[in-house]
């Protein structure tokens, strides 16, 4: 890297280091406090962290492309620009994670996986905190920058597993991994079941609700307080308390009326963005519920 001409002595600011430390510091401790009740602003505040959270991400490997540029392909970035690129990730992680505290304050999801996306997205922000403060330490002591660069290289790794349970509260918890098990164990023609052996909810409906509804109805993201993981759950149906399934009239079926909604209707279900259900599987929904 390319050092600066008269880089800015630490020993002058010692409270700006300080301060980036005890940000980080500040971030693992934001998992063990749980506010018994949040301000609507606070909440409407929550709404935007899948707007934010992208910066921070961007920006953290871009640090590291830029490092790994540097000293293998003597690609050279100015330290101020790294210094601005690194100060924008961390004010960035900043805001998203607050504004990830307050949509996991809003009660709207909860569960282990949420729990572990908590405590991945502090250790994050606290990560790229020291990261800023262990760079800004090494443009004044060299000796310093291997420090610097482990903890760019962590924090990447924090924000891809973060990203990583972030997406997995959205799609399921097997998106990433979902097509692994075909790619990598091709299914023999003696696994498929025969027609006369398939269970019509086990291995026709269930299939379908993990497709196309899980995303929203899971333990995680209980959209409506409505689950579709289980069978019992699925005839518990949610919080509009109208039965979910009910057995032999598949118009009082809330599940099936949704889905038999109008495009463009805000109660259609799977709702606008997501894969709607074919033909075949709406009317294999309606003959399982018909069938009672």
């Amino acid at each position: 890297m390319t050092l600066l001409t008269n880089p800015v002595s630490i020993h002058r600011r010692p409270a700006f280091v300080l301060a980036l430390f005890a940000i980080g510091s500040l971030f693992l401790a934001l998992p063990f406090f749980r506010p018994a009740e949040v301000p609507v602003t606070l909440l409407f505040v929550g709404r935007l962290h899948p707007l934010i959270l992208h910066f921070p991400i961007v920006l953290i490997i871009v640090a590291l492309l830029f490092e790994v540029m540097g000293r293998f392909y003597r690609w050279k970035v100015g330290e101020n620009t790294m210094l601005l690129i690194l100060l924008g990730a961390a004010l960035s992680a900043m805001t998203s994670i607050a504004a990830g505290f307050f949509l996991f304050a809003s009660g709207d999801y909860s569960g282990r996986l949420i729990e572990r996306h908590f405590w991945a997205g502090s250790i994050t922000g606290a990560c790229i905190f020291f990261t800023l403060a262990l760079y800004y330490l090494s443009r004044s002591a060299p000796r310093m920058y291997y420090w610097y660069f482990g903890a760019l290289l962590l924090t990447n790794a924090a924000v891809g597993y973060t990203s990583h349970l972030g997406g997995s509260i959205t799609h399921g918890e097997d998106y990433l991994t979902e097509h692994l098990q075909f790619i990598l164990n091709a299914p023999d023609g003696d696994d498929v079941k025969a027609l006369p052996e398939m269970r019509v909810y086990d291995d026709m409906i269930a299939p379908i609700f993990e497709a196309k509804c899980m995303s929203c109805h899971n333990d995680q993201r209980a959209k409506s307080d409505f689950r579709m993981t289980t069978y019992s759950n699925l005839l518990k149906g949610g919080e509009s308390g109208h039965p979910a399934v009910s057995a032999g009239t598949p118009s009082e079926s809330e599940v099936y009326r949704r889905v038999m909604l109008p495009e463009g209707h805000k109660d259609r279900m799977p709702p606008e963005g997501k894969s709607p259900m074919k033909e075949s599987e709406v009317a294999l929904l309606r003959f399982w519920i018909a069938a009672g």
